[in-house]
């Protein structure tokens, strides 16, 4: 009886590339060996008539790991090829979870978050194209 209270949940705050840290214990998705993990819990939800979606987070500066965002480089200016790599990043992922039957792919793009950072006049003080 409780498998059809819940319709669709999410996994959420999922990191997505191996140089993006969220959590210490946090749910990562970074390469494909993790598509059969997260495909056990997409086909149990499944089983039971539920969807469930995936939630990807990339940290921006708030990442700890990553050398284009360290402390000493939050005010730099990324290149072109930094922009290529995460947009390659964000696609692999998708394809990860559409390999794993998730049922909806959601971007944080809130709270500080890459793409907030980006679209922020507060926090983009960027020159560059």
């Amino acid at each position: 009886m409780a498998a059809h209270l819940f319709r669709l949940l999410t996994i959420r705050n999922v990191t997505f590339a191996n140089h993006v840290f969220f959590a210490q214990r946090g749910v990562g998705f970074a390469i494909d060996e993790h598509i059969e993990s997260l495909k056990r819990t997409v086909d149990y939800s499944h089983v039971y008539n539920g969807k469930i979606g995936i939630q990807f987070v990339h940290t921006g500066c708030k990442a700890l790991t990553y050398p284009l965002f360290e402390k000493d480089a939050i005010h730099k200016e990324v290149t072109v090829k930094q922009i290529q790599d995460t947009v390659t990043a964000f696609s692999a992922v998708a394809d990860r979870a559409d390999r794993a039957g998730h049922d909806m792919l959601e971007i944080q793009d809130t709270h500080g978050y890459l793409i907030h950072q980006v679209l922020s006049p507060v926090s983009n003080q960027c020159t560059d194209d």
